[in-house]
Parts: C-alpha cells; sequence; structure tokens
C-alpha cells in the first residue's frame, strides 16, 4: 500500500536522521537529496537553486498582455520555481507507486512495482534476487519470507528462508503472502515448496519454492493499489 510522510524541520534538528529511522521501522524506502537531484536532472536546473526554491513558498508569475488576447500552454506561463514544485509532486507520487502489488487475473503473485515512468511500471518478480516477502506455509500457516537467490533464479524458484528450526516443511506445501508489513495484502497465492535443501554446513535448510504462476506467458497483470494492512 502506498505511504507517503513527509517531515517539515529546521536546520540541524536532526530531521533527516528521524527520516531514516522511521523508514526502516516501517519498512519503506526514505529519500531526502535524491529528489532535489531528481529535479535538477530533469529540468537542467542547478542542485543548490532546486534546494533553495524548495525552502521558499512558491507564487505564479503570468505573463502581461495589454490589447491582446492569448492562449499559451501551461509551461510556457510557468516561472522556474513552479516547474520545481510541478517536477517534486510527480517524482514523490512515482516513488509511492513504487512497491505496488502485482498479480495476475487469476490472484496468484507475480512481484512488485520498483520503477514508474511515464507510461509504463517496471516489475520485479518473485524469483528477482532482490525480491523478499513474508509468506505463511501450508496447513499451519508458518511464518517465513520467500527471497530472491541467484542460483534458483537461473531454475525459475525462488528461496523460502527464516522460518524457525523447530517447525517442520514438506514438499507439496502451498505458500500465500501472509499481509504483515504493508508490502502485500494477505493470502495471494505464491507458490508451492518443491524441494528442501541444507544450508552450507548441513547445520540448516531451506526450501525451494516454484512460483505458481509462469512468467513466461504473462500477457496481462493488475496492480493492486490499495488493501487493508496487518500489522
Amino acid at each position: 500500500m502506498s505511504r507517503i510522510i513527509t517531515i517539515s524541520r529546521e536546520f540541524g534538528s536532526g530531521g533527516r536522521e528521524l527520516g531514516k529511522r522511521l523508514a526502516k521501522a516501517l519498512g519503506i524506502p526514505c529519500y531526502d537529496h535524491e529528489i532535489i537531484e531528481m529535479i535538477a536532472k530533469e529540468n537542467g536546473f542547478n542542485e543548490d537553486y532546486v534546494a533553495n526554491v524548495g525552502e521558499k513558498s512558491i507564487e505564479a508569475a503570468y505573463p502581461l498582455t495589454i490589447g491582446h488576447r492569448f492562449g499559451m500552454q501551461p509551461f510556457q506561463i510557468m516561472e522556474q520555481p513552479i516547474r520545481v514544485a510541478v517536477a517534486q509532486r510527480r517524482i514523490v507520487e512515482n516513488f509511492a507507486k513504487q512497491g505496488d502489488c502485482v498479480i495476475t487475473e487469476s490472484g496468484m503473485l507475480v512481484g512488485q512495482v520498483y520503477e514508474v515512468g511515464k507510461n509504463y511500471a517496471s516489475v520485479r518478480t518473485t524469483i528477482d534476487v532482490n525480491m523478499d516477502a513474508g509468506v505463511l506455509v501450508g496447513e499451519s500457516s508458518i511464518a517465513a519470507m520467500i527471497v530472491g537467490d541467484y542460483a534458483l533464479m537461473k531454475e525459475g524458484c525462488c528461496k523460502l528462508s527464516y522460518f524457525t528450526d523447530d517447525v517442520t516443511l514438506f514438499t507439496g506445501d502451498s505458500i500465500v503472502t501472509s499481509g504483515k508489513g504493508g508490502a502485500f495484502p494477505s493470502g495471494i497465492v505464491v507458490g508451492t515448496v518443491t524441494e528442501l535443501r541444507s544450508e552450507a554446513g548441513g547445520q540448516s535448510y531451506y526450501a525451494v519454492v516454484k512460483p505458481s504462476v509462469d512468467l513466461s506467458l504473462l500477457s496481462q497483470v493488475f496492480i493492486i493499489k490499495d488493501f487493508e494492512v496487518i500489522e
């Protein structure tokens, strides 16, 4: 579910550190100077100028004409400070869209949006090395996580880990999202345990998960924009 939290602060008040700690506690990204860099790059502005504009109120300035009617496109009559504000709003909204849950028409998990463009979105799939999600396993609803693994990605699979040592997993166990953490709704079908393997040293083991979705056959997906978060 999309969350936008802004922190207003004075210089030297520790707002940046507060933002980083809050983001870590909630499990969401934190953006600071990156926004200034993106605005400056996209509009050809100096970063110091963008930062300075962000500290001041913005007032529109329209061209004065006498005795003539005129029609101009919005960006033609915007002064630079307004262009900065518009760019900032768009960038922050795009950040919020990142992390949206992507499913198939039958409700199976595809992955998560990680980049948003003007007319496209890039999706991190369940087998991506940077993927992780809280899940429940089998009829006993064992809490665990699926995580990306480079070697397993080549097999079209992901890794089931972070479960307690006292649990017993079986091949064929079904896996659904837990809904905890706010990244995914609960109850979305993820896949099935296909194999149990020992970790290095043989002291622990993990499960190999085959996603329910055949990524090579996808032609249409759905994006979940809002849902009830399980805390």
